[in-house]
């Protein structure tokens, strides 16, 4: 049955093909975790939709590594930084390998075989966040860490000190894991 009677908006400039508004867009998509689907249309997780729903960290940038029993570490373009407690470092080959040869620390990580590989023997890694996006999303197109830090809702903390791009995606990585493991 057709009802006749259904209000009907006239005016047909309202029927017009606009602009799309990406960031509204992005922003229901994230509520709604289509994440596959936003990457198929090129569209950025929005943070703001994340950030609501937790309060943020605070991570202080420190030029002396500060270790605690566990360590989040992240490398990017061959350069390694870790996080440990709530500070955040850059360190060398010979300060990572001392790092992953330890037994007093456990260390979450991204590719354990690209670590493995470039430095040997690795010790007391509890957790590979590649692996574990595999896991979780057999099907996705990638496990790369921003990937993984878009699906999983991973919102960047207050950074205090100087930083740069390597340092906040270790924080992001951290982050990342961190949900990762929920």
């Amino acid at each position: 049955t057709i009802c006749k009677t259904a209000p009907i908006d006239t005016n047909a400039e309202n029927y017009k093909i606009k602009p799309a508004d990406k960031n509204r867009l992005a922003r229901l998509m994230t509520e709604l975790e289509f994440f596959k689907l936003m990457e198929k249309m090129d569209l950025k997780v929005d943070n703001s939709v994340v950030s609501e729903e937790k309060p943020n960290k605070k991570i202080t940038v420190t030029d002396t590594p500060v270790l605690g029993d566990s360590a989040y570490i992240f490398e990017q373009d061959g350069e390694f930084a870790v996080l440990s407690g709530n500070s955040v470092f850059k360190c060398g080959d010979e300060k990572i390998k001392e790092i992953l040869k330890s037994t007093k620390i456990s260390k979450k990580v991204y590719d354990y075989k690209k670590l493995y590989k470039q430095f040997g023997d690795i010790v007391n890694v509890d957790f590979d966040a590649m692996l574990a996006g595999y896991l979780c999303n057999p099907s996705a197109s990638s496990y790369s860490p921003d990937r993984l830090a878009q699906e999983y809702g991973a919102a960047l903390p207050e950074i205090i000190g100087e930083s740069d791009l390597l340092l906040e995606n270790t924080c992001l990585f951290a982050e990342t894991c961190e949900n990762l493991l929920k």
